[in-house]
């Protein structure tokens, strides 16, 4: 949620939810009274996002527009936004969520040292796993560059 006191967090949404689990989140959103959804996951999570949003304001059985073109004009209110605007405004929503929870933001928060940068580098570059599926090459001065950024 973009500009709510309250943020909600839903994570509980399993693969290829029943319609049923998306109608109580619907109304669990709509009692709080959102101005909007912020999306992480996967397919299933992200895919329900968009079926949130756009029948926020849909009083009625939403197995009723399952078709093409059916939920037009239906849609969780947010103001025009570019793709930039709108990602500034998430990562700038995601921080006060963080302060307001007092989430620690940086490496020094967490009573990392400096000095422990290259080690970080060095154990990271060795998570292969997480490497492979990132879009960039990333050596260990890249990384050890993202953690002295993140300190």
């Amino acid at each position: 949620m973009l500009n709510c006191e309250c943020p909600i967090v839903i994570d509980d949404i399993p693969p290829e939810p029943e319609i049923g689990i998306i109608e109580q989140r619907l109304a669990q959103l709509k009692q709080h009274k959102v101005d909007g959804i912020i999306a992480v996951g996967g397919g299933s999570a992200i895919d329900s996002a968009k079926v949130l949003a756009a029948t926020f304001d849909y009083s009625g059985n939403i197995a009723d527009l399952f078709g093409e073109n059916l939920v037009a004009g239906r849609t969780l209110p947010l103001a025009n936004k570019t793709s930039l605007d709108m990602a500034n405004q998430v990562v700038d929503a995601i921080e006060a969520l963080c302060r307001n929870v007092e989430i620690p933001a940086t490496l020094r928060d967490f009573d990392i040292s400096e000095d422990a940068i290259p080690l970080l580098a060095e154990e990271a570059s060795k998570v292969t796993r997480l490497l492979r599926n990132n879009p960039r090459k990333l050596s260990k001065q890249d990384i050890a560059q993202i953690y002295k950024e993140a300190f």
